[in-house]
């Protein structure tokens, strides 16, 4: 039940935070943690954001887990790798449209949550996912802070050209 609260929470807190820089006027710190631009990287930070507030929340109130990080990180993985794999299967295959973007946010999400899911009931956790999970949380952290000082305009931070 906790992750059904948290797909809600993510796909709530994500879908207003596609506005959420926009509405701010620009907003330094809404930048740093929601959608400034339509890069992959803004949407990622999209799903990203909720998913390790929520986890802030499972791990302080709601679960009495050792592995809550590692479980976490590890889903973040699964949310980025669809959002990256699918975005750029659309785009290889010319079939781009919005709604297919807005359809894949909640998949990617509904994939991070299940996963955590099933993680989270499952007897044994496997080493892979304990070694994945934490550093991915770091990385999402440096991103975030690489994002906002260097401004970079290439892979997964590349602003795509209007059509």
């Amino acid at each position: 039940m906790i992750e059904l609260w948290g797909f809600l929470f993510a796909s709530t807190v994500g879908t207003i935070g596609h506005f959420l820089y926009k509405w701010s006027k620009g907003n330094a710190i809404i930048g740093f943690f929601f959608a400034r631009n339509e890069s992959i990287w803004s949407h990622l930070k999209l799903g990203i954001t909720p998913i390790l507030l929520w986890s802030i929340v499972e791990k302080r109130l709601l679960i009495n887990n050792s592995n809550v990080w590692a479980i976490k990180g590890f889903s973040l993985i699964i949310f980025s790798a669809i959002i990256i794999i699918f975005f750029y299967l659309s785009k290889l295959l010319k079939k781009e449209n919005y709604i297919f973007n807005i359809i894949l946010f909640y998949v990617a999400i509904f994939g991070a949550y299940l996963t955590s899911f099933l993680l989270f009931n499952s007897i044994y956790i496997p080493f892979g996912i304990k070694l994945l999970g934490i550093p991915m949380i770091f990385l999402s952290i440096i991103l975030y802070i690489y994002e906002t000082i260097f401004k970079p305009n290439y892979l997964i931070f590349k602003i795509p050209k209007s059509k």
